[in-house]
Parts: C-alpha cells; structure tokens; sequence
C-alpha cells in the first residue's frame, strides 16, 4: 500500500495524468492499443503484484530538473507526458514478489518528429546514472548514421547541462559514466559483432529498417546470465512488412489483447487504429503523439498531411513517415480487432446444434501443416451467424509448432480445439471421419461443403459418395470471389450477428487475419498474415457460400391457394 502522500504524487505525476487522459471514452485521438497499456498502468495503484518505485520516480524527477533538453527548457518542465509514462513504466514499475523491474522489454513504434531520438537519448542517460557499476549499454541500429543519431542527441543533452555533464566523460567511440564506471556505446549492425557483450540495458533504434531479428537475439542472449535484465525497441515505419519490428509489434498486441501471457513485456503502439482512413484528423493524432501537445509539430505534420492529399506522389511517403503504416505497396488492415470478436463469444457447448442446416468451410493444406473445418448456420430464431471451428496438424510436428509459432497446441487440443492426427504429415482421413462424424455428434444436416480446391480434390471425392445430398462449392481464392463471404462474416461480427463458441485458437487465427482492397474488393492477405489463419480461410469459404444463398432471409411460405407472379 501506498502512503496517503505518495498516492497523491502518483495520481498528480505526468505519466499518471497522461494515462488517465488518455483512457477516456470520448479522447479518439488515442489509439486502442495505447489505451490499453495507459489502463494496466492505473491498475497498478491497487496490484496486488506490481508497485511503482517512488524512491526511484523522486530519483528520476530530480534529474529531470538538471537535464536541459534545449537551452533553458529542463526535461522536467517540457517531456510531453507519453515521454514521461515511457520512461517511469521502464525503470519505476516493480514486482511486489520480488522487488526486481517488470519489465524486460519496452517497445515503441511511432511516427517521425515525435521526439524519439530524445526519449531514446534520456532513458540511456538514466540508465548509466542508476546503474550498478561497471554496467555496460548499447544501441544497436542498422547503420553507423542511425547508430550514431542516439550519440550525437546524447551528447547534445550533456552540453546543454553541465550540471550532469561534469559526471560523463565523453570518449571518441563510448561515453563513461564516472560516478559508477558504466558506460555507453553505440554498435552498428553492419560493422560489429554484437555477440559476447553483456547488456545491463540495450536499445534497439529504428528496428524496422533491420534486415533480421540477429542484433535484437544477441542482445538479449547476453542478458542470460543477468539477475535483472532490460531491452527496449523503438522504430518508425518502413515500406517493408518483413522485418523484426513487425514481428515485435504484433507479439504485443497478442500480449495487450491477452491471448498471450507475458507481464514482462510493455508497449506504446501508436499507429492508427483505421488505416483505411490515415488522412482524417483522428489517424494522425494516434500516430503523432507530440502533435497534441506541441502546435509547432502539429502545423508540421497537417501542412504534410494538406500536401500529400494534393499531391499524390507524395502519399506514400507520408503514409510511412507520419500515419507510421508498415507498407509494401499495398495498405493493411487488421480483420477484425479482438475486443469486438469477443463480444461475439459464448461458452463452449452452449449453442444447441440439434436440427440445423449447417455449411462446412474446408481449408485442407499441404500434407505437413494445418487443416482447418468451420461448421456454421444462420439462426433465424435469433437472427444471428453461429460458427464453430476445428484445427488438424501432424501429431509428430506439435513440439515444432509450439515452439516457432507461439502457440500451446497441446492445451488447446485437450480442450478439443484442434486435433493432432497423423504422424509427420497429416492424416487426411482423420479429417474426412471428423466432417462426417459431425452429422451425428451435432445432429446436424449437412447442405453445402465449400472448399479450396488446393490439396482438397482426393478429400472432396470421397465425401461426395459419403454425402449425396450436400452439395459441394469450389471456392475460388481471388479477392473478386472471396469479397462478398470476407465482407459479410466481418459486418457480421461488427454488427454483433455472430456467435461463435469458444475458441482461444480462433482468436489467434482472427489476430492473424489482415485484408486489403484490390479493385474495389476486399481479401485477406494470406501472405501478409501474421501466423495461421486457416480457421478463418475455412470460415470464409462458408459465408461467400450463405452470401450466395442468402441464408439470412426468412423463407417465404406458399399457400395452396394462392396464386404468386413473379
């Protein structure tokens, strides 16, 4: 518990103001997943496993007030309060089990001139000043200029504040701490081997121009054998989908969305939440955190704004630099966010199947990946989509899966989400028992199989003798084809017209799922995914066959005594 005076300073301080801000309902200009890690954060006054180090925050303020950022302005009195939650959530949040930091890995993705090399420069500068002695530091970026901008700020600070400066020795290739002998150093990927160091602290800058994951690996390889460890990863943007940052990124969405369990990891994503709409004010606030408090930047990134609306050849540049969107040519959008599928959940075995006319959606893959069937109906009674979903993967590669793709296939089997079948490569026939097998176990018909024809041909055959009277769709994967089942099964879930039992391995596949628009249609991505995402492939092939027969239309009964003209 904290002491009356100290729960005072807490709900006073900047970052607390900022997360209380920034949580309210009607502030638009926040993004969700922002929201969400500025919620964790208030939580934490009433944890019963995490606590805010004052000694420490009185530390850090302290030194606030003797770092300039430009001359005459102290840190202080002019961070922006999205620096100061960045910085108090890294260094000041604590395990009540322990004692030791929360959090060993911070990350931030935001859009340029917002102040980043600062918050990168001012974190570093803490670090060496509360570190234990002889404590090493790095940065790693992918080039010697990039490398190089976190020095050059960091120095930069020290000039403007000789009161701080006078404890800093300032090498040609590393800056000493000579309070405790710590010292920092900035490493360049292209030019240094960044193994057999020993991080106390290490910064990733600009992650998303890296080619491979190997400098972030080699940093945290190093901290194995550290009691209390820490790493932060900060980037902007590229015009590349394939790189760590994205990675990184979409691993903390999974752990704010809460389908992963990781408290050591903290993360400020502030990128649109509609990136079908990156030019409306709302998108470039959530992008462009400083724009709300500083009018200088805000008139910089609008006159930006104004001219790649004018001037189309300079929007796609804008769209990395300022609306911070990864892009590859094409823009990207998330299927569905979490928070509005799992209004949508009921529990597992509440929906009574018994009598309804059901569409399979078959997604068969190649012989050493997953499978995927959905069974789905259009409920008239309750005038609402109701989906139920099923995995199949070789049973020998489960270890290999769990591992590379993060994912407890093994829990999520005994809870009957998936199945393991097979051994090396997957047993087709298993598969093909199971859809017919679930006549019976629902007692359900069966009116439509849809299917994609890759890897799926041997498998149709042998259910069309199986079922004679289902009738079997072939479901071409081409966005002109895919768009009216990929729009109804979003609007759907959108508009709350969707049930779907639970199904934690689901979530993972709707957080997978991106979509783009190609001549006026929408698809998923199925290249861009972020992981599998073949129980909502299956999924669609069923709604672009219930488009097509307009299942969500009340059927019309004739009277034998009447006469109808169409």
């Amino acid at each position: 518990m904290y002491a009356k005076e100290e729960l005072e300073i807490i709900k006073n301080s900047p970052p607390y103001q900022y997360a209380i801000k920034a949580t309210d309902k009607d502030n638009k200009n926040v993004g969700r997943y922002v929201k969400k890690q500025c919620k964790e954060f208030i939580n934490i006054i009433n944890s019963e496993e995490y606590y805010i180090d004052m000694l420490m925050y009185e530390c850090i303020c302290n030194f606030f007030r003797l770092i300039y950022i430009m001359p005459n302005k102290t840190a202080y009195e002019n961070l922006s309060g999205f620096q100061w939650f960045f910085i108090i959530n890294v260094l000041c949040v604590r395990r009540k089990s322990n004692g030791k930091r929360r959090y060993e890995l911070s990350i931030m993705l935001i859009a340029r001139k917002n102040g980043k090399t600062l918050l990168v420069a001012l974190l570093l500068l803490l670090i060496l000043l509360l570190s234990e002695p002889l404590s090493e530091c790095y940065s790693v970026a992918p080039d010697k200029e990039l490398s190089s901008a976190v020095l050059k700020e960091f120095r930069k600070i020290l000039n403007n504040s000789p009161q701080i400066a006078r404890y800093f020795k300032l090498l040609r290739n590393e800056t000493r701490c000579t309070i405790n002998d710590s010292y920092y150093k900035p490493l360049a990927c292209s030019e240094n081997r960044l193994d057999s160091r020993l991080p106390v602290f290490w910064i990733g800058d600009e992650v998303g121009a890296l080619k491979s994951n190997y400098p972030l690996e080699a940093m945290q390889s190093g901290q194995v054998t550290l009691d209390e460890k820490m790493g932060a990863i900060i980037s902007t943007a590229y015009d590349s989908l394939d790189n760590p940052m994205v990675e990184n990124i979409e691993y903390a969405k999974k752990v704010l969305d809460g389908l992963i369990d990781d408290d050591s990891v903290f993360a400020l994503i502030y990128e649109p939440d509609n990136p079908n709409d990156p030019l409306s004010d709302v998108s470039t606030y959530q992008a462009n955190p400083l724009a709300l408090d500083v009018e200088v930047i805000k008139d910089s990134i609008f006159k930006k704004r104004d001219k790649a609306i004018n001037m189309p050849s300079t929007l796609g540049n804008y769209l990395i630099k300022h609306a911070n969107i990864f892009t590859d040519g094409k823009i990207l959008e998330n299927f569905i966010s979490i928070d509005d599928l799992r209004l949508c959940k009921i529990e597992n075995g509440s929906y009574d199947w018994q009598g309804k006319e059901v569409y399979i959606g078959l997604d068969l893959s190649q012989s050493d990946d997953n499978t995927a069937v959905t069974m789905t109906c259009y409920d008239l009674a309750i005038e609402k989509y109701v989906c139920k979903s099923w995995c199949f993967y070789p049973a020998d590669n489960e270890d290999k899966k769990i591992k590379t793709e993060d994912i407890p296939y093994d829990r999520f089997s005994n809870l009957g989400y998936c199945y393991p079948c097979g051994g090396r490569i997957i047993d087709y026939g298993f598969v093909e028992d199971f859809i017919l097998n679930i006549i019976k176990r629902y007692g359900v018909t069966i009116k439509n199989v849809t299917y994609d024809r890759y890897n799926a041909i041997s498998s149709i055959q042998k259910l069309e003798k199986e079922l004679p009277l289902t009738e079997f769709v072939e479901q071409k994967q081409t966005p002109p084809y895919l768009h009216f089942g990929t729009k109804l099964l979003k609007e759907s879930i959108l508009n709350n017209n969707f049930l779907y039992e639970e199904n934690t391995l689901l979530e993972f596949n709707f957080k997978h799922a991106k979509t783009y628009e190609s001549g006026g249609c929408i698809a998923i991505d199925k290249k861009r995914a972020t992981g599998k995402i073949d129980m909502i492939d299956a999924a669609v092939n069923c709604f672009c066959s219930m488009y097509s027969d307009k299942v969500d239309q009340t059927p019309v009964t004739y009277d034998s005594n009447e006469l109808f003209i169409l």
